[in-house]
C-alpha cells in the first residue's frame, strides 16, 4: 500500500509538471469509483506538486490519497482498480476543455502476468511476461511490450534463449491476419507497422521474411522473402523472392523468384512472381496439361479460361488439341443459392482421329457428354421440390477420353431423371413430372420419357366420422385412392434418336387407378385386408392385322467364294399391320382379401449366457380373382390368320403401345396364394446393459418362401416356390440368397409341360435358378469414426471433402478390407432342361494400409471364376510428403484399359502447377 501511495504522489507531482506546458488541457480524476472531468483551476497546489485535493466546491471530506489526476491523454494504471485498464478520452460530457489532438480515439486495453512498470517521465509503459496490448481490430501479443503514449507507437519483443534465437515470438493479430515475428512495432496513429523476422499467413500461402513494413493501407513490402504452401517454421520449400509485395486477401507479388527444395536452390527461376490470395474466387486462365501419347501424338490437354461471373455462378471453358488432329471442347459451369438450390453443368465433345489417314486402320470418333445435376435445399420451398441427374452421351466418350475413373469407363449404361414434385400441406394431393432417360452402352438403345407426369391422392376414410367414436363401425375403416399417370416414351438407337420416324413412332398414354380397400380384425388374432383395384389406361393407338394372301417372290443374291449365288423365296401369304389413331380405353379390374397373422415362438434357457431364442412367424394368405379379358366380349385381344394352313394367332390391339402400361392381363384368375415370413433371433447375457444384462442378436432378418395356386387356370396351376433370406452376422457379415424351386417338369426341348415333377423324376422340386451373395467390410478400430472430422483448409474445401469422404484416403485409419462374393446360376437352355448354367461368380476385393503414417498403399480387384481370369484390377501407393504428395496409380487389368501414373505435387491448390508426372493411357501403345 506503501508502494501505491508512493507512486501516486509522484504521478500527481508529474502531472503538476505536465499541466505547467499544457494548461488548456482538461483532466480525468478517479474518484472512488467515477471519473470526473476537471478544469486545471479546481485542482489546487497542482503548479506546485503538493498534494492533491478536490476543491472545497466539489467535495468536502474526501481523503488525499483518494485521487489521481492525469491528463486525459495520459495511461493510469493501479493494481487496486482492475487487473485489465483501459486508456480512454473523455466523453462529451467529461469535457470542458479542448482535448488534446494526439490522444487515443479508441479504448487501449492491456495487461501483462508478470509485471508492469511507468516510465512518468518518457511517457511509457512497460509489459512484462504475456502481455497484451488491444485496440480496435488490433491484438498484440509479446513477452515484453513497450507503449509509447507520447508517439502512440508499440514495440513488442520475442522471449529469446541464451543465443538469442526467439523462443516465443511476438503475435500480431490485424482483422483475420496473424502475423509472428522477433520485433513487432506499430504506430496506433498512422497504422504504420514494421515487423523483424516475420511469418505470417495469407490464404493457403506463408511468407517469411528478413523484414515486413506496413503501410497506411495495410498493404505488406517484404525483404528477403519467402512463399511457401508447407506450415512449418522451416518450410520444406519455398519461392525465394529479395522483395515481396502483399495486398490483403488479394494478391501477393514478387520480383525474380528461385525455387528451393530443403534449402537447395533449383534452377527454375521466374522473372516475377504472381501468387492469387484472394478468398473468392476470380476469373483467369487454367493452365493446361502437356505430354504426349503414341496414338494421338503430343497434346495440350485441359487448358481454358476460368470466369468467375459472381459469388454464385461460374464457368470454364476448356480445350485440348494433339497434334494428329484429335481435339476436344469442355464447358463447366457451376451454380448455387445459399438455402435455395445449387448444380452443375457439363458439355463435352471430342473428336478423335487414330492411326495414319492413309493406313486402312485410320479412325475418326466424334463423342459427346452431357451431364447436369441440380439439388434444392428442402427448406428452400417446402412442399415442393425440383431435382435433376441427367447424364446421357456416346457409347464411347468415356473409352476416348482420358477418364482415369474405371467405374465410369466400365459401366454399360447411363441414367437421368429430372423431376419436380409437389405435395399440399393439409391435403391428400401429390403431384409430380419426370423425364427419364435410360441408354445400353452395349447395344446402344435408348428409351427416352418425356414426360412423365403423375397425379394421385392419397387413401383418405371417405365415411369416418369427424368426430372418432371409440369403436369405428365397418364402413368407417373403408380406404379409397386415386392414381393418374401420363407418359411419352421414345425408343431408339442412339444413332437415330433424332430422327422423324423416331418421333412419330413415339408411345402415348394415361392410366388411371381407383384402389378401394379396408382394414379389420376377426377372431382377436387374424387381421383382414380386403382391397378392389379398378385400372383404366387411354391409348391413341391401335393396330389392326389381316391376312393377305397374295403368293410374293423375294429373290436374294449373296456372295459365296468367287461365285454369285441367286435364291428366289415364294411366300405364300403373309400378315399385314396397320397402324391408326384412335381413342380407345383399355379397363381392367381384380379383387384382393389377405389375411394375416404374428405366430411367437420363444425358447428360454437358465442359468445360461444364452438366455432366450425368439422366432417370429408371420404367414399370410391372399385369395385374387381377376377375369380373363382376352375373351372377344372384351374387344381387347383379336384373332389373325398367319398361314395358308389356318393357323391363327391372338394379339393385342394395343400392341404397338403396350410397353407403356401394358395391355388388359389374359386368363382369368382365381387363385390362392399364401406367404410366409420367418426372423429369428438371441437374447444373451450382456454387461453393457445395465437394466436387463441382455443384448438382442439378429440371426436371420428375414426368411420368407411364396406360391399361390390358380383355380381357373386349365393347365399349370400351381406357381414355382420362391424363396428368399438375408441377414446381417456379427454386425458385419450381409448374407443374400433368393432361389425359385419349380414343381413341374421340362421336356427336352427346355419346355414346361402340366405334369408334376414327381410324376416323371419322384422329386416335389427342381431349382430353376439360385443367386447367392456375401460381403463385409472392416476397418480398424483406431482412427475409425461414422463422423470424420476434417480440420484444415478453408470451409468450402471441407465442405467438399466431407461431401465426398469416400474419394479420400484417411492416413487415421491404419487399415481396412472389403469384399463381396456374387454367384449365380439357372437351370435350362435350349434342347436341355437340366443343364445348369453359371450365370455369375466373381469376387470383389479392396483393402488399404496404412504401412506408416506416411504411406498408404490400396489394392483391388475383381476375380471372375466362371472365367477364371482376372476381370479388373488396380493399385495406389500414397506418400503423404507434408506439404507435397506423391502418388502412383497402376491398372494392369483389363488389358485394354492399362494405365499407369507418377505424380509429385505440391497439396495447395495455390501451387498446383507445381509437379511433376508420368501417365500412360489407353491411347499409349507402348507401356
Amino acid at each position: 500500500m506503501a508502494r501505491q501511495l508512493g507512486l501516486l504522489i509522484l504521478l500527481a507531482f508529474a502531472v503538476g509538471l505536465y499541466t505547467r506546458a499544457n494548461p488548456v488541457l482538461s483532466y480525468l480524476v478517479y474518484e472512488t469509483d467515477h471519473w470526473v472531468g476537471l478544469p486545471v483551476d479546481t485542482i489546487p497546489n497542482s503548479k506546485k506538486g503538493g498534494k492533491l485535493r478536490l476543491s472545497d466546491s466539489l467535495s468536502t471530506n474526501t481523503t488525499d490519497t483518494s485521487l489521481v489526476v492525469l491528463p486525459n491523454d495520459s495511461i493510469v494504471q493501479d493494481t487496486a482498480f482492475s487487473a485489465l485498464d483501459t486508456i480512454r478520452p473523455l466523453t462529451p460530457d467529461e469535457m470542458m476543455y479542448e482535448v488534446s489532438a494526439d490522444s487515443f480515439d479508441a479504448d487501449v486495453q492491456y495487461n501483462a502476468s508478470d509485471s508492469l512498470i511507468y516510465d512518468i517521465l518518457d511517457e511509457k509503459v512497460h509489459l512484462y511476461g504475456n502481455a497484451v496490448i488491444k485496440y480496435k481490430d488490433l491484438t498484440l501479443e509479446a513477452y515484453y511490450i513497450q507503449l509509447d503514449w507520447a508517439n502512440n507507437m508499440v514495440t513488442a519483443q520475442s522471449k529469446l534463449d541464451s543465443l538469442g534465437n526467439p523462443i516465443e515470438k511476438a503475435k500480431f493479430k490485424d482483422n483475420e491476419s496473424e502475423y509472428l515475428a522477433k520485433t513487432i512495432m506499430y504506430n496506433f496513429k498512422t497504422k504504420k507497422g514494421k515487423v523483424i523476422e516475420a511469418r505470417t499467413q495469407e490464404g493457403e500461402g506463408y511468407i517469411h521474411a528478413d523484414t515486413i513494413k506496413r503501410n497506411e493501407h495495410e498493404e505488406w513490402y517484404a525483404r528477403n522473402g519467402k512463399y511457401t504452401t508447407c506450415d512449418l517454421d522451416h518450410p520444406h520449400f519455398y519461392i525465394n523472392a529479395k522483395k515481396l509485395k502483399l495486398v490483403p486477401d488479394k494478391v501477393i507479388v514478387s520480383g525474380p523468384a528461385n525455387l528451393v527444395i530443403h534449402d537447395i536452390p533449383t534452377p527454375l527461376f521466374a522473372p516475377f512472381g504472381i501468387f492469387p490470395i484472394q478468398k473468392t474466387r476470380r476469373s483467369g486462365i487454367i493452365l493446361p496439361q502437356y505430354g504426349a501419347e503414341a496414338n494421338r501424338g503430343f497434346f495440350f490437354r485441359d487448358g481454358g479460361y476460368y470466369f468467375h461471373v459472381s459469388e454464385y455462378f461460374d464457368m470454364a471453358l476448356t480445350g485440348s488439341i494433339y497434334t494428329n488432329g484429335s481435339w476436344g471442347l469442355g464447358n463447366t459451369m457451376r451454380y448455387t443459392k445459399r438455402y435455395k438450390f445449387n448444380g452443375n453443368l457439363m458439355l463435352g465433345y471430342n473428336r478423335n482421329r487414330t492411326g495414319d489417314v492413309e493406313a486402312p486402320t485410320f479412325n475418326v470418333i466424334n463423342d459427346f457428354r452431357v451431364t447436369w445435376s441440380h439439388n434444392q435445399d428442402s427448406k428452400a420451398r417446402p412442399g415442393s421440390r425440383f431435382s435433376a441427374n441427367a447424364n446421357f452421351g456416346t457409347s464411347t466418350y468415356d473409352r476416348n477420353t482420358n477418364n482415369t475413373n474405371q467405374d465410369q469407363v466400365i459401366r454399360n449404361t447411363l441414367n437421368s431423371n429430372i423431376s419436380y414434385s409437389k405435395s399440399w400441406a393439409g391435403k391428400p394431393y401429390n403431384f409430380g413430372v419426370n423425364i427419364r432417360h435410360d441408354q445400353n452402352l452395349v447395344n446402344r438403345t435408348v428409351n427416352l420419357t418425356l414426360p412423365d407426369i403423375n397425379f394421385s391422392i392419397t387413401t383418405i376414410a371417405p365415411f369416418q366420422r369427424k368426430i372418432p367414436a371409440s369403436k369405428k363401425a365397418w364402413y368407417e375403416t373403408i380406404t379409397v385412392g386415386y392414381t393418374a399417370n401420363i407418359a411419352n416414351r421414345i425408343e431408339a438407337i442412339d444413332s437415330n434418336f433424332l430422327s422423324v420416324k423416331t418421333f412419330e413412332d413415339m408411345k402415348t398414354g394415361m392410366k388411371h387407378n381407383i384402389p378401394i380397400g379396408s382394414n379389420f380384425r376377426i377372431f382377436k388374432y387374424f387381421t383382414v385386408n380386403p382391397r378392389f383395384n379398378y385400372n383404366e389406361t387411354w391409348y391413341i393407338k391401335n393396330v389392326q392385322k389381316d391376312w393377305d394372301p397374295t403368293t410374293r417372290f423375294v429373290t436374294t443374291t449373296e456372295l459365296i467364294g468367287d461365285s454369285t449365288v441367286t435364291t428366289i423365296d415364294t411366300i405364300y401369304g403373309t400378315v399385314v399391320s396397320d397402324t391408326f389413331y384412335k381413342f380407345k380405353p383399355a379397363r381392367d379390374f381384380n379383387f384382393q382379401t389377405a389375411v394375416t397373422t404374428k405366430l411367437f415362438g420363444m425358447l428360454q434357457f437358465k442359468n445360461s449366457k444364452l438366455k432366450a431364442i425368439r422366432h417370429v412367424m408371420t404367414p399370410t394368405l391372399t385369395f385374387t380373382y381377376r377375369p380373363d379379358f382376352s375373351k372377344p366380349k372384351w374387344g381387347y385381344y383379336k384373332e389373325v390368320q398367319t398361314s395358308i394352313e389356318g393357323e391363327t394367332q391372338r394379339y393385342s390391339i394395343y400392341e404397338p403401345v403396350q410397353s407403356l402400361f401394358g395391355a388388359p392381363p389374359v386368363g382369368e384368375q382365381m387363385s390362392l396364394g399364401i406367404n410366409v415370413t420367418n426372423n429369428l433371433e438371441l437374447k444373451v447375457f450382456s454387461k453393457d446393459d445395465t437394466i436387463k444384462n441382455e443384448k438382442k442378436i439378429k440371426l436371420i432378418d428375414n426368411f420368407s418362401f411364396n406360391t399361390n395356386y390358380n383355380f381357373a387356370a386349365d393347365s399349370l396351376k400351381l406357381a414355382p416356390l420362391s424363396m428368399n433370406m438375408n441377414t446381417t452376422l456379427f454386425g458385419k457379415l450381409n448374407i443374400n440368397f433368393n432361389t425359385v424351386l419349380d414343381p413341374y417338369f421340362y421336356d427336352e426341348r427346355n419346355v414346361k409341360v402340366d405334369r408334376f415333377l414327381w410324376q416323371e423324376e419322384r422329386r416335389l422340386a427342381k431349382m430353376r435358378s439360385f443367386n447367392f451373395t456375401i460381403g463385409s467390410s472392416f476397418r480398424s478400430n483406431q482412427g475409425s469414426s461414422d463422423a470424420p472430422n476434417v480440420k484444415q483448409g478453408r470451409e468450402q474445401e471441407r465442405d467438399i471433402i466431407m461431401a465426398n469422404y469416400n474419394n479420400y484416403y484417411d492416413f487415421n485409419v491404419p487399415w481396412s478390407f472389403n469384399f463381396n462374393y456374387n454367384f449365380g446360376m439357372r437351370r435350362g437352355v435350349a434342347n436341355n432342361a437340366d443343364t445348369l448354367v453359371i450365370t455369375s461368380n466373381s469376387v470383389t476385393l479392396g483393402a488399404d494400409v496404412t504401412i506408416t503414417g506416411k504411406w498408404k498403399v490400396d489394392v483391388s480387384a475383381a476375380f471372375d471364376f466362371s472365367k477364371n481370369s482376372l476381370v479388373y484390377a488396380s493399385m495406389n501407393v500414397i506418400r503423404d510428403m507434408h506439404c507435397w504428395m506423391l502418388s502412383f496409380n497402376w491398372v494392369p487389368f483389363p488389358l485394354e484399359r492399362q494405365t499407369y501414373a507418377i505424380q509429385l505435387n505440391v497439396k495447395s491448390q495455390v501451387l498446383q502447377e507445381l509437379k511433376l508426372s508420368r501417365k500412360k493411357n489407353v491411347f499409349d501403345s507402348a507401356f
